[in-house]
Parts: structure tokens; C-alpha cells; sequence
């Protein structure tokens, strides 16, 4: 379990292949000068990630996806439970994402969730 940290909990670069499973994050904070407060962040030229069966929650972002011209990846089967700013982030230009069969969830005000994409 990954909790009170500061930037990302979970933060890849120049990876192929590989899985982040079964992790808890919460409670991801922006240290000073810092931009980041997400969970789980393929960031560059991460390529064939399976990203599942994760508990975020509590997190100032839950996913920031950044779109660089060579990621490839998948979310699924992730539970992503009140977030501040948002759920998925996604930012930059060309990278493909898959996001199917995750639940997003607020809890604290029973609003529903700030954003959640139909497709990237």
C-alpha cells in the first residue's frame, strides 16, 4: 500500500510489457513546486502496460495518461474512489489508451464523478 506521498504513486518510463496490479494508492498529495498528484501515471514511452485490479482512492487525480506519440496501454478492472480533481486525466498528443470496466466512485458528496471519458 502506497500512502501520503507526494507527486505519483505509481510513475513508468521507457517500459514495455509489464503489469501494475493489485496495488492500494491513496492519498497522493502536490509536494511544493510540484504538478503532479496522481495515482497511477504510464508517463513516457510506456508501450503494452496492463494496468488492473488497482484501489486509488483519495488522490488529488486518479489516472494521468500522457499521450506521447509511443504509449500503448490498458486500464481495466481498476476501482478509482474520490478523487479531487479529477479521475483520468489525459494530457499531451498521440499515445492510444484502452479504459473499460473500471468503476469510478465518489463517496463524499453522492454527485457523481468529475470526468469520466467515453473514449480516448
Amino acid at each position: 500500500m502506497l500512502e501520503h506521498i507526494g507527486t505519483c504513486g505509481i510513475e513508468l518510463y521507457f517500459a514495455d510489457n509489464i503489469a501494475v496490479q493489485y496495488n492500494e494508492i491513496s492519498d497522493v498529495v502536490k509536494k511544493a513546486h510540484g504538478a503532479d498528484d496522481n495515482a497511477i501515471d504510464p508517463d513516457w514511452r510506456v508501450t503494452n502496460a496492463l494496468i488492473q485490479y488497482n484501489y486509488v482512492h483519495n488522490c488529488g487525480e486518479g489516472f494521468l495518461l500522457c499521450g506521447v506519440a509511443f504509449n500503448s496501454d490498458v486500464f481495466r478492472y481498476n476501482l478509482v474512489q474520490d478523487c479531487g480533481r479529477s479521475y483520468v486525466h489525459y494530457s499531451m498528443g498521440s499515445g492510444y489508451f484502452q479504459l473499460y470496466n473500471n468503476v469510478f466512485y465518489r463517496s463524499k458528496d453522492g454527485k457523481g464523478t468529475d470526468w469520466i471519458p467515453d473514449a480516448l
